[in-house]
């Protein structure tokens, strides 16, 4: 059965070494701390992920993270996505957020950009035209492919079948992010 291999793919005591690097500010000293901290997911999270969706069940994912002593950390939910989909060994991750998707020009809805590769997305960020949480998001996006997702979507999560839009459309609705390798569908 599916369940059978999802669980025997891997062992539950089998640490996965997805390390993702986010910010944290420590709440438990009177001024708060801005800190880095690296989280790993473990096989046997994995397992029960894989056991969900092979029952059809779709899991609710709450990005809270602790340490050692038992600390809860609020984990920035695109860096959770992107450990999850690693470690899932995912074709695709999509981001649903409340806008349409990376455009060139944040004041203009008409430079929507459709693709852009990894290197493309590198030289987005360093040009200073993402802002606020697209900066971490597409951050994500790119971690993503290079850890070995193939094909990462922003989409408006607020429009009526937004996926299935941006999948089954050559230009999509959204902006894909792929791998320097991958030919584009769309260009800009």
């Amino acid at each position: 059965s599916k369940t059978d291999k999802a669980s025997s793919d891997i062992a539950y005591d089998e640490p996965l070494t997805v390390t993702v690097v986010y910010d944290v500010y420590d709440t438990s000293v009177p001024e708060p701390v801005l800190g880095v901290a690296v989280f790993s997911i473990d096989g046997q999270y994995i397992c029960g992920l894989n056991t969900l969706l092979d029952n059809d069940f779709v899991p609710v994912v709450c990005p809270v993270g602790s340490d050692d002593g038992y600390y809860s950390y609020n984990v920035n939910a695109d860096d959770a996505a992107c450990a999850i989909a690693t470690a899932m060994k995912a074709q695709k991750l999509v981001f649903l957020s409340d806008i349409k998707g990376v455009y060139s020009d944040p004041d203009d809805p008409s430079t929507l950009i459709s693709e852009m590769t990894v290197n493309e997305t590198k030289e987005f960020l360093k040009s200073g035209h993402a802002g606020g949480g697209m900066l971490p998001k597409l951050q994500s996006c790119v971690d993503a492919i290079e850890s070995g997702v193939s094909r990462v979507h922003i989409l408006d999560g607020r429009i009526p079948h937004s996926q299935l839009l941006e999948f089954f459309t050559n230009r999509g609705i959204g902006t894909a992010i792929i791998s320097d390798q991958e030919e584009k569908y769309y260009t800009n």
